[in-house]
């Protein structure tokens, strides 16, 4: 069955018996639209469109589209009304003969039964087996990889803390000799300079505080890797945050 939007494009919006209300521009436009969504599948949207052009000018045609977007999304019901609808507003239509035909396929559609849906059967509950248990790692293994990790992280503070904290540093004393340089030959201040040293002098100190606190917790996680494997370890960490910066306290016994 065809869509007839493309005569209505051609006949109704440029059709010289609009009412005082109408809006043939408008019509046309929400049409397009519609035409576009019913070409790549969109009926619901396709279906919105057509119905705002029908109330934006009133031509039969668009019936025709609005009972299509029916059908294709399966609302027999909705599609025969509109279809009806249609035959009813064209009276001695051409493709009268076509839509009654198309019209009487709908309500056979319509009258036959439902197919009922096929039970749905819960599946039997799984029996979950009993989980292991826990197998702890040998002691040896343990402070092994404990001695491991603190010199990653002993090494790696200390590489965060020389890195950054003089690197940054040493950029921050670069712009404050660019700082001094200008005053000096009385150039005008330039605030993104005085604005970088800061960051860097942050950055900088922000370096010395995590790759301290980083190396710290590698030289704990050392000491108590090596104590052996019998002594329990009696040693705590505790992270210490204050304004603009932040450390870690080490309590205990090594």
């Amino acid at each position: 069955m065809r869509l007839t939007g493309w005569i209505v494009l051609v006949l109704a919006l440029a059709s010289p018996r609009a009412s005082l209300g109408d809006d043939p521009a408008a019509a046309k436009i929400a049409f397009s639209e519609a035409s576009r969504r019913f070409d790549v599948g969109d009926y619901e949207e396709a279906l919105k469109g057509f119905k705002r052009a029908y109330l934006l000018f009133e031509k039969a045609e668009f019936l025709f589209n609005i009972a299509t977007c029916h059908r294709k999304l399966g609302q027999v019901a909705e599609a025969i009304d509109f279809y009806e609808r249609y035959l009813d507003k064209t009276g001695d239509t051409p493709d009268r003969a076509e839509v009654l035909k198309l019209v009487d396929e709908l309500r056979t559609e319509l009258r036959r039964p439902r197919e009922a849906p096929a039970p749905v059967v819960a599946p039997s509950p799984l029996i979950a087996p009993a989980p292991a248990p826990p197998v702890d790692a040998p002691p040896a293994a343990r402070s092994h990889g404990m001695r491991d990790a603190g010199l990653i992280a002993a090494v790696a503070g200390v590489a965060i803390a020389l890195g950054g904290g003089i690197g940054f540093g040493l950029a921050a004393d670069g712009k404050a000799a660019d700082i001094t340089a200008e005053a000096t030959h009385h150039m005008p201040f330039d605030p993104s300079i005085d604005d970088a040293r800061g960051t860097y002098r942050t950055l900088a100190i922000s370096s010395w505080i995590v790759g301290g606190a980083l190396a710290a917790t590698g030289v704990v996680l050392l000491l108590v890797g090596t104590r052996g494997e019998d002594a329990p370890s009696r040693t705590a960490l505790a992270p210490l945050l204050w304004p603009g910066g932040g450390g870690l306290a080490i309590a205990g016994a090594l």
